[in-house]
């Protein structure tokens, strides 16, 4: 599920704040029901919100593999200038 909003990193962590405010909305509609079968429902949906903004915040952060790259190229090995 895509959050519709403006393009960029900012828009990403927005959609993670929309599924934190989703697991909040669960959670204050859970203390309003009076069935027990309805209210731990609601509270496992807020929990799945709360790890799925979790996960996306995760694939959102650079992976070892591309920072190692990285670094490896900028530590490759320069060749001496009085040689």
């Amino acid at each position: 599920m895509r959050v519709p909003s403006p393009s960029g990193i900012g828009a990403d962590l927005m959609a993670a704040d929309e599924y934190r405010r989703l697991a909040a909305e669960c959670l204050r509609i859970a203390e309003d029901v009076i069935n027990s079968q309805s209210r731990n429902l609601l509270i496992h949906m807020s929990q799945s919100w709360l790890r799925l903004a979790h996960q996306y915040e995760h694939n959102l952060a650079p992976t070892n593999g591309s920072a190692t790259v990285q670094q490896q190229q900028q530590q490759q090995i320069q060749p001496n200038k009085d040689e």
